[in-house]
């Protein structure tokens, strides 16, 4: 994909994996790009004139997406209470993770007390979102802290099937 893994870490995003905000932002910009230039392949694709109109309107649809994602990234740069609440839901959605695989396993070993998860191991650096749930958080920040946002006029709808990840996108924001 050529996405760094690494920014798709819930732990990074929770401010807590090793990247600084600089950091952060600088990869998030990079995810938009790539998102950019695979909105660029589309029009490459010759398609007849039956389709065309159909396409273009879908890519516009894309890089009004792309704006809207940019547009989160800058949110998070500008406004450290966004970036703060930011990291809180990444950390929430960790620790909800961690909490969710230990709940397969026995959580009490009896004379031990209760067990916990070490949110610092590499455990939780397994705990990734996937790219279209940082694209529809990123997405959603204007609609979310700005009540004269545009963005609060569109209902954007995720569509997986079961198991896809909507549940936790949702969550995450």
């Amino acid at each position: 994909l050529g996405i760094n893994e690494k920014i798709l870490r819930m732990r990074v995003l929770a401010g807590e994996g090793g990247m600084d905000k600089t950091a952060i932002l600088s990869e998030l910009r990079n995810f938009a790009l790539l998102y950019k230039s695979w909105i660029i392949s589309l029009t490459e694709t010759k398609l007849s004139n039956n389709y065309a109109d159909t396409a273009e309107y879908h890519i516009s649809l894309c890089n009004e997406t792309y704006e809207r994602i940019v547009k989160g990234i800058d949110i998070l740069k500008n406004d450290e209470l966004a970036y703060s609440a930011f990291n809180l839901a990444n950390k929430a959605m960790l620790m909800q993770s961690m909490h969710s695989d230990m709940q397969k396993h026995k959580r009490d070993r009896g004379s031990e007390g209760l067990l916990w998860p070490d949110y610092s191991s590499t455990d939780a650096d397994s705990k990734k979102w996937r790219p279209f749930q940082i694209g529809f958080l990123l997405l959603s920040l204007d609609g979310i802290i700005n009540p004269d946002s545009d963005d609060r006029k569109v209902v954007d709808l995720i569509w997986f099937p079961t198991g896809g990840g909507k549940t936790e996108a949702y969550l995450g924001l």
